[in-house]
């Protein structure tokens, strides 16, 4: 049995979590999108190639990777022996990149993973509230 102390503050619970609902929601619409937040979103990969040893491996996979669909930029660096990729994850996937550079340039392909850095906490929540942003917008 509930008691009215207890019904009391769950109204007034449910009526603030309305109000910081409906507060979020405006907040998100209330700015038209930019032309850039309307664009599909690209996500970045890097391979490391230190098991290739011919140089020409190096321009065979920056021209096979230039022209194919999803990729939107490929940079391959021979003194590093890393391959950088952008591309639309809709279209190609990070796993498909690396079944194409494993099939060049042999099994010894592989993701390049960069150690994590303690970042600045303002970012994070710059972050947070922009995918909160992302999520409610309905433009």
């Amino acid at each position: 049995m509930k008691t009215p102390r207890l019904q009391k503050w769950l109204k007034v619970l449910t009526v603030t979590f309305a109000v910081a609902f409906v507060w979020l929601f405006v907040w998100a619409n209330w700015e038209p999108s930019t032309i850039t937040e309307q664009l599909p979103k690209i996500h970045i990969a890097s391979y490391d190639l230190s098991s290739l040893r011919e140089e020409n491996s190096f321009a065979l996979i920056n021209e096979e990777f230039s022209h194919k669909k999803g990729i939107t930029a490929c940079t391959v660096n021979g003194k590093s022996k890393v391959a950088t990729f952008t591309y639309h994850p809709h279209i190609i996937s990070a796993d498909q990149i690396l079944f194409g550079l494993k099939t060049l340039g042999g099994q010894g392909v592989s993701e390049k993973s960069f150690p994590e850095k303690a970042g600045c906490p303002v970012k994070g929540t710059r972050e947070f509230f922009g995918r909160i942003k992302e999520f409610l917008k309905v433009r």
